[in-house]
């Protein structure tokens, strides 16, 4: 385990291609991610506060997840491949004997990175509205509890903090919407659209009526 020095940086442990791990493996993960607790050599290690640990799934996403795991998914493609565009530093731990478990899988460190990203309030707002929206959209059955929101927020500070970005952007909300709020939503019996459809639709619907538009 690693930890950056200094009170506004934070290190960020992130567990990729989660999907291919089996579902008590993911359990388990989930509960080590909700705890902030890793295993190093086989000794259990206690984050402190300023540690971060979210989860990614692999590029073909086949593998079947936990949906409560699924708040923690962040990105579609590998974060190895995601980071090295972006010419950040990143170092890979591939030692399958210190997490044997989860040989699929590998940490990746990310050092140095200020984990206090704003949010404008007219774009909290905006989240709360797109979260309102599809609770009452005709197309959904069954939609997001209100608890989606505070998920929702804390997916766009995560994606803006990986992106090296000072802010939340309106650009990351289409994205961010389907990732967390598509698999709390239930579309009405015999509609041929996917959750996923459905709350890009609500997103842009919503984006045009408050312009902010993402792009």
């Amino acid at each position: 385990a690693s930890q950056a020095r200094g009170g506004s940086f934070a290190t960020i442990w992130i567990i990729s291609d989660i999907d291919k791990a089996p579902c008590k493996t993911q359990f388990f993960l989930l509960q080590a991610m909700a705890r902030r607790i890793i295993h190093v050599d086989n000794r259990p290690s206690q984050l402190p506060e300023f540690h971060r640990i979210i989860a990614s799934r692999s590029s073909q996403g086949n593998g079947k997840m936990l949906s409560c795991l699924l708040d923690y998914f962040l990105m579609e493609i590998p974060g190895s491949i995601f980071f090295a565009e972006q010419h950040i530093f990143l170092h890979e731990n591939r030692n399958p004997s210190r997490i044997p478990m989860v040989e699929w899988l590998h940490i990746e460190d990310l050092k140095s990175f200020d984990t206090h990203v704003p949010i404008d309030l007219e774009l909290m707002g905006f989240a709360r509205d797109i979260v309102v929206a599809l609770r009452h959209d005709c197309q959904v059955q069954i939609g997001p509890s209100v608890l989606a929101r505070t998920h929702f927020r804390d997916v766009l500070k995560i994606r803006a903090l990986l992106r090296a970005s000072d802010f939340v952007k309106p650009h990351d909300f289409p994205s961010v919407a389907s990732l967390v709020l598509s698999h709390r939503i239930t579309t009405k019996g015999g509609l041929d659209k996917f959750p996923r459809s459905v709350v890009r639709e609500v997103v842009f619907r919503l984006a045009n009526k408050t312009l902010l538009p993402p792009k």
